[in-house]
């Protein structure tokens, strides 16, 4: 009886230690994206990437409909459109 509940125990525990895990991957995504978008911005501002050339690369590579209405680019077909939606992500 006393292992059977032991052994809840660490489960319980072991899933609250991978959601915690989870939580910070999620995290430190959130913030790799974020950088990387800063990065770019401040290119532009400094005239070391044009603007153009970031549009390029938005449409190229933002899938999501709702991304790309956001950003104001051009709907996709709808055969480009659902084949990869987590890579606006």
């Amino acid at each position: 009886m006393q292992n059977t509940k032991q052994l809840a125990k660490l489960l319980q525990q072991q899933e609250q230690l991978a959601k915690k895990i989870r939580d910070i991957q999620r995290g430190n995504d959130t913030r790799y994206k974020i950088l990387i978008g800063v990065a770019f911005l401040e290119a532009v501002k400094a005239n070391a990437l044009g603007e153009d050339k970031i549009r390029i690369y938005l449409d190229k590579y933002i899938k999501r409909p709702s991304d790309r209405k956001f950003l104001e680019l051009a709907e996709l077909p709808k055969s480009e459109s659902g084949s990869n939606s987590s890579s606006s992500t």
